[in-house]
């Protein structure tokens, strides 16, 4: 009875999201742009602080010597936080939970990203900008909340380009978050001893 409840709202809620496109081009370039372009400006925004160090570092020292870890480790654990959410978390729950795309069982799904019948659930796109959003979090607190609206707009975005179901973003959401809180208590004294 749940799970046909939770079924019918997530279907309800795609078929929703999804009637948006075709209704403007300023809405569907919108949403095209955060659904396919959006995640590279999100890779970049994550190495800026790497960048800013390393050009304070040589501004004060004037040489490449001596560069503290932190420059080099930040954007590896941001990054590594995500693309270990995506590409071994997220393909585990895949493996052995196939949910297909929306456009592989509906029939009036509109579409502005062509994309194969691949399995659905988590959004990968979610589960890695979400995992790279709280990994930031953990550095720049204030900063973390334009990666966490990134994340969501890529998420979401994609539900209306008609290629997610909602619960699809929304499992992206808890394993992306889920993913480097685990890696970070576990690895806690390491990163702070990397991060000074």
């Amino acid at each position: 009875m749940i799970n046909n409840s939770l079924s019918a709202i997530n279907n309800n809620l795609f078929q929703y999201l999804n009637s948006f496109v075709g209704k403007s081009i300023s809405l569907d370039t919108f949403v095209l742009f955060c659904a396919h372009y959006l995640p590279y400006w999100l890779i970049l925004g994550a190495c800026i602080p790497s960048l800013f160090w390393l050009y304070k570092h040589l501004r004060s020292r004037g040489a490449l010597k001596n560069i503290p870890p932190k420059i080099f480790f930040f954007p590896v654990f941001i990054l590594g936080s995500g693309f270990f959410a995506r590409f071994v978390v997220a393909e585990i729950i895949r493996y052995f939970y196939y949910n297909p795309r929306p456009f592989a069982v509906l029939d009036n799904v509109s579409r502005l990203i062509l994309h194969e019948p691949t399995a659905s659930f988590p959004s990968g796109h979610t589960v890695f900008f979400f995992a790279m959003a709280t990994a930031f979090f953990f550095f720049y607190k204030r900063w973390s909340a334009l990666f966490f609206l990134g994340a969501f707009l890529a998420g979401i975005s994609r539900v209306i380009a008609g290629v997610h179901w909602p619960l699809d973003i929304l499992g992206g959401i808890v394993v992306g978050v889920a993913t480097p809180v685990v890696i970070y208590r576990l690895l806690k004294n390491n990163i702070c001893r990397f991060c000074q």
